[in-house]
């Protein structure tokens, strides 16, 4: 309006839409959708606001449901694969065990045989490696030893350097503690005892062990098979705290073994026939 002359300009919508056209391209801004494509008419700028809002929050409802939908599709598909994969296990494994050919079985033999051969020759390794560990020991061991049975003959068997030097020998040799420890629970399961896995005899790993080692504390010290057996039986009850039921019952079979009656169940395992 011209307030001098009182003259005014009318806009049309045209020229109302020219002006937005104008005003949005000037300041870099989107223009809206036009009444004419929309066909919506135009609301109060609150009103704008909440219908903008509104749509805003279902546009997210909606991401939130399909991300939801997403989600559930993915973990069925990963169950799914799950059940194929154990379906395949149990189809691979019916199949490795129904249709393995002669030639497949000769070769599994072949490699089961291979793999005991190396496993026989590792414990070989391995019993090598305790020789040559006790062999290291020797010296120590030959003098203690001997001065062991110079206090047997003197029947002073509770002299405290003879049991320091006992406990000191059990405690550095992992294979005289499991021949100590097998004569105790042999002992404890008898009449009268404290429990234990034995029946009347020893068992043949257990046996062997123990006739190894009585033969080769008897080279060390230069004794016989029965003066080692007394000293492992002495041993074992000492540590053990046998009544004399318990000390009976060991000593019994410990000299069996040094006596030879356990031999031949020693050789039929040394052969992997026996336990």
């Amino acid at each position: 309006m011209d307030h001098d002359t009182g003259k005014s300009f009318k806009l049309n919508a045209e020229d109302m839409s020219a002006i937005q056209d104008l005003v949005a391209e000037t300041l870099d801004m989107q223009r809206g959708q036009k009444k004419s494509e929309t066909g919506i008419d135009h609301l109060e700028r609150n009103d704008f606001i909440i219908l903008k809002q509104e749509s805003k929050k279902k546009q997210l409802q909606e991401e939130s449901k399909k991300a939801i939908a997403e989600k559930e599709e993915a973990e069925a598909e990963v169950e799914a694969a799950k059940t194929e994969m154990a379906d395949l296990w149990k189809e691979h494994d019916y199949l490795t065990s129904a249709n393995r050919t002669k030639a497949e079985r000769s070769n599994r033999l072949d490699l089961d045989i291979r793999n005991k051969t190396n496993r026989s020759q590792a414990l070989d390794d391995a019993i090598d490696a305790k020789k040559q560990e006790v062999a290291g020991l020797s010296a120590k061991a030959d003098k203690k030893l001997r001065d062991f049975y110079t206090i047997k003959e003197r029947g002073d068997w509770q002299d405290p350097m003879f049991f320091a030097m006992s406990a000191y020998i059990y405690r550095i040799d992992e294979g005289l503690q499991f021949c100590i420890k097998a004569i105790q629970d042999f002992a404890y399961s008898g009449f009268g005892g404290r429990g234990g896995k034995h029946g009347d005899i020893f068992w043949d790993n257990e046996s062997y062990a123990i006739k190894q080692y009585l033969k080769m504390f008897a080279d060390l010290a230069s004794a016989t098979l029965k003066q080692v057996a007394d000293w492992f039986v002495w041993l074992a009850s000492t540590l053990g705290r046998f009544n004399a039921n318990e000390l009976r019952r060991a000593d019994h079979e410990v000299h069996d073994i040094a006596d030879g009656r356990y031999d031949g169940r020693i050789q039929k395992y040394q052969q992997g026939i026996s336990r």
